[in-house]
């Protein structure tokens, strides 16, 4: 094995110099069982080519087929690629694995949704945040809804009052319910004040 600062080293160039024709062999690259050690550089090598392909879409799309047929730990890899592009249609992706048998890929989804870069996931985390019996993935979701909502740009206030009050009713844990309660600062109208009473009389928060 090379030792890990030369590992990392390569994979820094790797990064620096991935251009878009780089993009279907690096998929290749992290989908071969001997390159498991490499997989982290890999990943961002292949984030970077993504981004440099024009359109982004194109990559974007290659990568999903490849999830789609590869093991688990090759889509966890591909998973976080796609989750860093952070593209409406990765977000599609990404979702996906979150109702699905395999574990390692749920933890990934939910911390990559929870991390998205931009707003359009806040649906999706109001979702799992409801149904999900996990109380860590329930926890995740409902903080990744309100980092969601602080970056919320186009909802109106009716609509991210409706969200709120969706994650405040899957929030169980009272610092979580803070939380959620935190968020209305965001919105300006009367229903704000008025959800903002009715956790006032909450004696746990």
């Amino acid at each position: 094995d090379r030792p890990v600062g030369v590992r990392k080293a390569a994979g820094a160039a790797l990064e620096e110099l991935a251009e878009p024709s780089d993009v279907r062999r690096l998929i290749h690259l992290i989908e071969a069982p001997e390159n498991k050690l490499l997989r982290s550089a890999l990943q961002d090598a292949l984030v970077a080519a993504c981004r440099r392909t024009t359109p982004e879409s194109r990559a974007i799309r290659r990568v999903q087929r490849a999830y789609r047929r590869g093991e688990s730990a090759v889509q966890v890899c591909l998973l976080h690629v796609l989750g860093r592009l952070g593209t409406q249609e990765s977000l599609r992706t990404v979702t996906s694995p979150f109702y699905g048998p395999d574990s390692a890929l749920r933890n990934a989804a939910i911390r990559l949704l929870g991390g998205w870069p931009d707003a359009s996931c806040d649906d999706v985390l109001a979702h799992i945040a409801e149904t999900t019996s996990d109380d860590i993935h329930r926890v995740l979701a409902v903080r990744g809804l309100v980092r969601a909502l602080a970056l919320e740009r186009d909802l109106s206030d009716a609509d991210k009052l409706a969200l709120i009050r969706r994650g405040m009713s899957a929030a169980k844990r009272p610092e979580d319910r803070k939380l959620v309660l935190s968020a209305l600062g965001q919105v300006d109208s009367l229903g704000a004040l008025e959800m903002c009473g009715e956790g006032i009389g909450d004696p746990e928060l």
